[in-house]
């Protein structure tokens, strides 16, 4: 059973755990089971976590700084409640989908791409958090040092967000591109879609944003499979569902040109399995193992 809430942020943190309230007491009545007979419930939210005691640490895009958020939940839902980084929680759902299907390996980087852009690591078949718990936050690195703020991070260059700035700034100069008419006269936002159906009629602009996008994932990824020799990675999120095996062949040709050394070209670059549900089935994962005794 599934069920489905918009999470309106901007209403407070307060608004939206009732709306999380509601969502898993109706989801329950679908499935004909009792809330009070689960073990345990788990929840994934963007930004920052704080693994230990379940506290949001920083979410800019819900606007919640230092939130208790296990503590809350389990008060509403009267269950324990196990938190984790969204895309922790997706990575570990494709993590435990290949092991259902016997594939080699305890480790892997996962890299979601929507709105912003995500990270998760399996180290020796477990979520690597690190001692300061935030390890992973692969969007967060830097790949233009010297460029202002907004303009440095692979985030700046390779999110929705990001890519929709560039092309904005690009109108002036390519002013009769298609993707003029993509861009959202409210948010600013060009649709990943929208960006597809141009880059694939061949339209230059698209081309120049797919192009940035991709040398920017494709080099913070050779960087992270060279330093830590991981042998797969998985790319998932809204704009690379959109975006398809085009993309992750856009990307895979810049990774093999920046890896170190020659043989970690062999590291698997693969798209998400699970797409949008990866982070659910992670959550539930995650929260099957902390309730087992």
């Amino acid at each position: 059973a599934r069920t489905w809430r918009p999470t309106r942020a901007h209403e407070g943190s307060e608004a939206v755990l009732g709306r999380i309230e509601e969502a898993a007491r109706e989801v329950c009545e679908k499935a004909g089971c009792d809330l009070a007979g689960i073990p345990a419930v788990g929840i994934v939210s963007p930004g920052g976590i704080d693994r230990a005691s379940g506290v949001v640490l920083d979410a800019p895009n819900l606007g919640w700084t230092d939130l208790p958020l296990r503590e809350l939940l389990q008060s509403k839902l009267g269950r324990p409640v196990v938190v984790e980084n969204d895309v922790n929680g997706a990575v570990w759902g494709e993590y435990m989908a290949a092991r259902e299907e016997d594939a080699e390996g305890s480790d892997l980087l996962g890299v979601w791409v929507g709105t912003g852009v995500g990270g998760g690591l399996i180290l020796n078949g477990a979520i690597h958090h690190g001692p300061l718990s935030t390890a992973g936050e692969i969007g967060q690195t830097v790949i233009a040092p010297h460029e202002p703020t907004g303009l440095r991070t692979v985030e700046d260059h390779a999110s929705r967000t990001g890519f929709s700035r560039f092309i904005r700034q690009q109108l002036e100069s390519l002013p009769d591109s298609v993707l003029r008419a993509a861009v959202d006269a409210e948010t600013g936002v060009v649709p990943a879609p929208e960006l597809q159906r141009a880059w694939m009629g061949g339209d230059e602009l698209a081309r120049r944003t797919i192009d940035r996008v991709t040398n920017a994932l494709g080099v913070a990824i050779a960087n992270t499979v060279t330093l830590l020799a991981i042998d797969r990675v998985v790319i998932g999120g809204g704009v690379t569902e959109a975006l398809g095996e085009p993309f992750l062949d856009a990307i895979r040709g810049v990774f093999e040109a920046n890896v170190f050394p020659a043989r970690c070209r062999s590291c698997s670059l693969q798209m998400t399995r699970l797409e949008a549900d990866a982070g659910l089935i992670g959550a539930a994962l995650l929260a099957r193992t902390e309730a087992r005794p």
